[in-house]
């Protein structure tokens, strides 16, 4: 990288964005103190990398620091709207997005689904909550369905924004050999492994959804995926979480045992899981393929008859 005058008020425009979103991440009310700090932080070490890269003439960290500050600066000024336009308030609890959506009349079902799609892709809530409240808003049927369509396609359009500008991100910051490296790494696994991760709780599966967009993984598979793996969350959020509230409420040492051997099991699960993903992926491919192969040959079975 030449130093040079376009490199410096770049560096210049980066130092400058940073104090800009340091000073929207620290008005945002609705965030904790304690993430305010961490975002602060990540800013402030992003401003200092940012010059000592340009120093030190290396690219990679340069561009990256690039990347942290406009992605800081977007976020910042989308969640400062939030907090100011009295957004965030009107959906920060299950009785504020309930009365929001509520007060929309005729137009409820499609601001709910809306509600879910940027859930995904954008806003900061828990899809629990989100999809809980649905449930008390339109019942079981009709808000699972709501919350599927909108997970889904919020999970989709997660998919194509990573899959349109993530690959492309990567490379200018790491370099194409090195992006194809870690590609291959996983290559042969990937299905099987964010098959699982969507499936068990706990795992940033919407962050994923982005990181889903880098790998070789087709838009029909991730689709299908997608769907199967949420119409099983959505179903079994419900029971699962009444079988937690109850576990804990009843204040038992067997109720904490048994919420720990549950813990154990999913852990157990993920870890052989992600060991035998390559295996598993093979079976479940080949057995796909034949499927595949006497669907076809049936069809031309019965058009040689006719």
């Amino acid at each position: 990288m030449t130093v040079n005058r376009k490199t410096i008020i770049a560096t210049a425009i980066i130092i400058i964005s940073c104090i800009a979103s340091a000073f929207l991440f620290y008005k945002i009310s609705f965030l904790a103190n304690l993430w305010k700090i961490a975002a602060l932080a990540i800013i402030a070490l992003t401003a200092i990398a940012s010059v000592i890269a340009l120093h030190l003439r290396n690219v990679p960290v340069y561009r990256l620091c690039v990347t942290i500050t406009l992605f800081a600066l977007f976020f910042g000024s989308l969640f400062y709207l939030f907090d100011v336009s009295g957004f965030w308030d009107s959906i920060s609890t299950e009785q504020g997005i309930k009365k929001f959506i509520e007060e929309k009349g005729f137009f409820s079902s499609l601001v709910f689904f809306i509600i879910q799609v940027l859930q995904v892709v954008a806003i900061p809530i828990p899809g629990a909550i989100t999809i809980t409240v649905g449930y008390l808003l339109f019942g079981f049927w009709w808000g699972s369905l709501i919350s599927f369509l909108g997970i889904v396609a919020g999970s989709v359009l997660a998919f194509l924004i990573g899959r349109k500008f993530g690959y492309k991100l990567v490379v200018w910051i790491v370099g194409e050999d090195k992006l194809n490296k870690a590609m291959n790494f996983i290559r042969g696994k990937d299905k099987v492994i964010f098959a699982m991760i969507f499936l068990l709780p706990f795992f940033p599966d919407d962050i994923l959804c982005f990181v889903a967009g880098l790998t070789p993984m087709s838009l029909t598979y991730f689709t299908c995926m997608a769907m199967t793996t949420r119409i099983i969350t959505i179903s079994a959020q419900s029971l699962f979480m009444s079988f937690v509230k109850y576990l804990l409420y009843s204040g038992s040492v067997t109720g904490y045992i048994l919420l720990g051997l549950m813990g154990a099991a999913l852990l157990a699960i993920f870890i052989i899981t992600v060991k035998y993903a390559k295996r598993i992926q093979s079976y479940f491919e080949n057995k796909f393929d034949i499927i595949i192969r006497k669907i076809r040959g049936g069809k031309k079975n019965k058009e040689g008859a006719e």
